[in-house]
């Protein structure tokens, strides 16, 4: 939340008010829907009607809504004059920190404009599981385990392994899963004892690739 007060002679008695009014995430899709309100406060002192509709700005992650508001306030009054949601895109990582601003522009009876910002904090959206490394024997089991960040993540896992290049387990892996190296793996190194290759998880929600 945060308030500013209007310009003018008499812009103290008179606030514009923002408030973030929490969050709801898409994970699948890595963004949140924003609740932004703002609110024109009053002191004991002002009153102000019989005025037309007043342009307000609002802004949240890079978007825009630029509106005309009804002002007309009384003494004492905390009045609501926008309540709507904007879309708000994280950053790869499942972080975002958004600034929200708005600005109001009356400029009647000695009372201008506010502007008034707020820097938010989104709460990060889970993204990329983490799956552990496997040193093992080719024709021996081995159980590859997966930390996600999200009970309702499902995982696939591919094996590269010189020209070896496999899908060894489906989309619906939860937390573990029991591998056997095939013996055509040998085939990759017929003249070494051991070889390195790459292990691919890849995480979804909800049918959705997300990492």
């Amino acid at each position: 939340m945060a308030r500013a007060s209007f310009s003018g002679t008499y812009g103290h008695n008179l606030q514009l008010e923002i408030v973030s009014g929490g969050s709801r995430q898409d994970i699948a899709n890595n963004f949140s829907m924003v609740n932004v309100q703002v609110r024109l406060i009053a002191n004991s002192y002002p009153v102000i009607y019989g005025i037309g509709g007043k342009t307000l700005k609002v802004s949240a992650g890079g978007e825009s809504k630029t509106i005309s508001v009804d002002a007309n306030i009384s003494q004492n009054q905390n009045k609501l004059i926008f309540d709507k949601e904007f879309k708000v895109p994280h950053d790869s990582n499942g972080s975002k920190s958004v600034y929200i601003s708005a600005r109001l522009d009356i400029n009647i009876g000695n009372y201008g404009w506010a502007e008034v910002g707020v820097n938010v904090q989104l709460p990060t959206i889970p993204r990329a599981s983490t799956g552990s490394s496997a040193n093992s024997i080719i024709g021996q089991p081995i159980v590859l385990n997966i930390s996600r960040h999200s009970d309702a993540f499902k995982h696939a896992i591919w094996v590269r392994f010189g020209n070896y290049d496999k899908k060894i387990a489906g989309d619906s892996v939860d937390t573990s899963f029991t591998w056997t190296p095939e013996m055509s793996m040998m085939d990759e190194i017929p003249n070494d004892s051991s070889g390195y290759g790459t292990l691919t998880y890849i995480t979804y929600s909800n049918g959705i690739e997300i990492g």
